[in-house]
């Protein structure tokens, strides 16, 4: 499918691939400004030859779209046409919820165990943003990158011209959105989660909410 696009420094997904063949893992950690996101993102992967990149992937996604009777079966399949697993959660409520208390638990299980070579994709802020600006992060997106070696920061931009609004637009999307309104992709350097562990320890100075208030912001600027 036909999409306006732009991606900078894709280049760094090279430096990704070391890192994944010598062992490590690593949190792809991108804003999620718009309902395009994910068939503009699909189409990007598929556009510039990153779907090798899929098989090692993980992408935590809350179950209300995934597992959606309507949503959930494209969406599925283009995930599964790229070998891309899903894991799905309850948006970062630790514990998951009353009617699904598993959910999250199994979900964290899934994402820390077998880390070695993997990518777990998450979007800190839990959901799309109504206005298409970045959001803050809430707080548990911080349990999918613990136990892993580098955070991988995507910034997305202009993602909610293609699709403006709320699901009613998909058909503006299909139909004009996506070629009329160009949308572009920032591929930021592997940062190790040590050393964000290590600004967000000094910047708390021993206070513990602070310490956790960090540990879920900083990354986010890595986005920003």
């Amino acid at each position: 499918a036909e999409v306006n696009y732009e991606v900078v420094r894709v280049e760094n997904l090279n430096r990704v691939r070391e890192l994944l063949e010598q062992g490590a893992s690593a949190s792809l950690e991108l804003n999620h400004p718009a309902y395009a996101d994910y068939p503009t993102l699909a189409a990007i992967v598929l556009k510039e030859g990153i779907d090798d990149l899929m098989p090692r992937s993980r992408l935590v996604m809350s179950d209300k779209y995934s597992n959606n009777p309507l949503l959930g079966i494209p969406i599925r399949a283009i995930g599964w046409s790229f070998g891309l697993e899903f894991v799905p959660v309850k948006s970062h409520r630790f514990g998951g919820s009353k009617k699904h208390p598993r959910m999250n638990e199994e979900a964290m299980k899934k994402i820390q165990e077998e880390t070695a070579g993997t990518i777990a994709v998450n979007a800190p802020e839990g959901t799309h943003s109504p206005s298409g600006e970045m959001q803050s992060a809430r707080w548990g997106s911080y349990i999918w990158r613990q136990g892993r070696d580098y955070i991988v920061p995507i910034g997305v931009r202009k993602t909610e011209d293609q699709w403006p609004g709320g699901l009613g637009k998909i058909f503006y999307y299909i139909r004009k959105g996506r070629k009329d309104h160009q949308a572009t992709v920032i591929v930021g350097e592997p940062v190790p989660v040590e050393y964000m562990e290590r600004v967000a320890d000094v910047y708390a100075q021993g206070d513990e909410d602070e310490l956790k208030k960090h540990r879920v912001d900083f990354p986010m600027l890595l986005v920003a």
